[in-house]
């Protein structure tokens, strides 16, 4: 039993201890060393993305990480001051600085605790690679040494020290020194870095996942740093120009978007990468590649512009409540899209919420479809339309249905394109039960409005707000108009453009000469909810289709702002700006088509006053607006007795 007891108390006490040391210096180093080589191959693979005039929107390696290999020269003042800081022994020791560790644990003695570890730069390569959230404990550095000195063998100096900088972390989601720069200091050389500047960045590396830059911790490793930089007036000027990006994407949600495409294209889900860029024909061999680079459809330059005067407008609106907005400009019959903005990644309340794919309430923007399902019905855009209360059975028993303007007024007898305009609720629900509500329900679902319910849940509100759609649904819809596909004619496309083209039809809510008053006439239809939480402005051409929405995330309401002051002004920019790139150019522009009759529309009895009209039929109106004489032949919905005797209709 004593000789058992002695073989198992020697295999305890020797052979253990020997294999954990063969392990630790032999095992584990070699296996880190084929783990390293995997490591760099996976860290070079990255999806990048270029836009129509080849400017790089994002490259991005992994799948949270945003990365550029490091391939400026290492003979800069950065580097210089970084050896300095980090590893000032860096070309002289072999894989560990003995002095500095010696240095190292003299302070922790002296303080009775770990204050300082001193790592050389191979072994902050390592944890850094390795090991970025694993505790720092003796064992681990240990366990990171025996790693840099067999890194050492394999690997020279200048490529430890490369590898090293493309695996700097520096706060925001930034892995790469070049967008450090372009984010935090707008500059883009590092060559031309004051020392201030070179400071900035070396705390950054010390203290990566900080708050705020004025923490107490920050701003006393900085001073430090600043002092060993020769450098004591530290107070004259401001360097640090933090930009508040949740990443060095120019285009964040736009990249996110691209990618996840990229991943549903390759595992054959069904998806729309074609909207954003061009599919090659082999599609295995596009998705194995390790470095992918898509050329997009998209205007960088024409988006940061955009972008800045988003900004500006969104910047007057603080008092508000108003946090955030969105533009997407859509190609019609290219199926492409040119503009993907959404201003809430960039900002402190509301994280990175895709308001693009959101579902909303739609309000008035299903009106113009209602239109085009009415001139297809061989109503004329100056067809009347009887505006006035009148209660709608809903199908549920002891329940009715009565629709209400905004302002709670109703307006008599209204032109078609009067009723667009002006969104006009209850003259627009008249016209839906005219043409039956299960009809104008499957001419909606036939333009491709996706909604979540069958036409019993909404009801009349239909045609007055109810619906749920996504933002870019809403883009495609109005689309789809342009592909005449059958749903839709070239004259009504025409006639219903001319409409929303015209600022005179708008005079009625608003005023005609104002900000939707642009060096071309645009079809545009705008609206704003009744609890004022989205101003949307869409407007529509065989060359772009487009919306600008201005509202919270949220869902939280606005004070008291309307599209007049603050969807509108983008608007007016975005067009002018698309014009001004030559991007509106359609030969077929708002041109009529040869079966449409133009005419001048008399609006008194003498034909003093007069408006330029078309006309369908051929039929001439009876009705004259100013002199309040209507007739009921100029109605497009049939009016009872009671409703021509209160508004003397004859």
């Amino acid at each position: 039993m004593k000789t058992i007891h002695a073989i198992k108390n020697s295999y305890f006490y020797f052979w253990l201890p020997c294999i954990i040391v063969i392990w630790w210096i032999i095992l584990y180093p070699i296996l880190a060393i084929f783990l390293f080589h995997a490591r760099v191959d996976l860290q070079y693979w990255s999806i990048q993305i270029v836009d129509k005039n080849n400017i790089t929107i994002s490259n991005r390696s992994f799948r949270d990480w945003y990365h550029i290999p490091y391939t400026w020269s290492l003979n800069n003042p950065f580097v210089t001051a970084l050896l300095d800081i980090e590893d000032k022994r860096f070309y002289k020791h072999y894989w560990v600085d003995i002095l500095a560790k010696f240095s190292a644990l003299y302070e922790n003695i002296v303080h009775g605790k770990i204050v300082r570890w001193w790592s050389t730069i191979t072994e902050q390569f390592i944890k850094n690679t390795y090991f970025p959230h694993v505790r720092r404990t003796i064992l681990q550095k240990i366990r990171e040494s025996i790693l840099a000195l067999f890194f050492t063998l394999y690997y020279s100096k200048e490529q430890i020290l490369r590898q090293y900088l493309d695996t700097l972390y520096l706060w925001n989601n930034i892995y790469w020194i070049g967008w450090a720069l372009e984010v935090y200091i707008s500059w883009s050389q590092l060559s031309t870095l004051s020392n201030r500047q070179i400071g900035y960045l070396l705390t950054l590396i010390k203290y990566p996942w900080t708050e705020n830059i004025h923490e107490q911790r920050f701003q006393w490793y900085l001073y430090q740093v600043w002092e060993r930089l020769w450098l004591t007036s530290w107070w004259d000027e401001w360097v640090f120009v933090y930009k508040r990006f949740r990443s060095f994407d120019k285009n964040p949600l736009l990249t996110q978007r691209i990618i996840r495409e990229y991943e549903l294209y390759c595992s054959d889900e069904q998806n729309f990468l074609f909207q954003f860029i061009q599919i090659p024909i082999n599609k295995h061999i596009f998705c194995s590649e390790k470095k992918l680079v898509f050329y997009s459809f998209i205007d960088q330059e024409y988006s940061e512009r955009i972008y800045l005067n988003i900004q500006s407008v969104l910047s007057r609106l603080q008092e508000k409540k108003v946090w955030n907005a969105a533009v997407y400009i859509f190609h019609p019959t290219k199926k492409q899209v040119i503009m993907y903005i959404w201003t809430g990644d960039f900002s402190w309340k509301n994280g990175s919420i895709d308001m693009i794919q959101q579902r909303r309430s739609v309000w008035s923007v299903l009106k113009p479809f209602l239109t085009l399902l009415a001139l297809q019905e061989w109503a004329e855009m100056d067809s009347y339309i009887l505006d006035d209360e009148k209660v709608y059975p809903t199908g549920l028993w002891n329940t009715q249905f009565l629709p209400m303007n905004y302002n709670l007024h109703s307006y008599g007898p209204m032109r078609l394109k009067e009723v667009l305009w002006n969104s006009l609720n209850m003259a627009s629900v008249r016209l839906a039960e005219y043409l039956w509500i299960q009809k104008v329900y499957d001419y909606f679902q036939s333009l491709w409005i996706h909604f979540n319910h069958d036409v019993t849940y909404y009801g009349y509100w239909l045609v007055i707000g109810s619906p749920e759609l996504t933002l870019e649904n809403v883009v495609w819809s109005f689309s789809h108009i342009y592909t005449y596909s059958g749903i839709v004619s070239s004259k009504d496309v025409f006639l219903l453009s001319e409409i929303l083209s015209n600022s005179k039809n708008r005079s009625l809510s608003f005023w005609a000469q104002g900000i939707l008053n642009t060096s071309n006439f645009i079809p545009v239809k705008t609206w704003t909810s009744t609890d004022f939480r989205d101003n949307w402005a869409v407007w529509f051409f065989p060359d772009f289709v487009a919306w600008v929405w201005v509202g919270n995330s949220d869902a939280s309401s606005m004070l008291w702002v309307s599209w007049i002051s603050w969807a509108g002004p983008i608007w007016h920019n975005v067009i002018e700006e698309w014009k001004a790139r030559w991007y509106m150019r359609s030969k077929y522009s708002l041109q009529p088509p040869l079966w449409l009759q133009e005419f001048y529309y008399c609006l008194d009895i003498r034909c003093f006053q007069k408006e330029r009209s078309y006309t369908k039929s051929g039929k001439k109106q009876k009705s004259f607006i100013i002199e309040e004489q209507f007739s009921s032949e100029d109605f497009f919905v049939p009016l009872n007795w009671e409703e021509k005797q209160k508004w003397n209709i004859q």
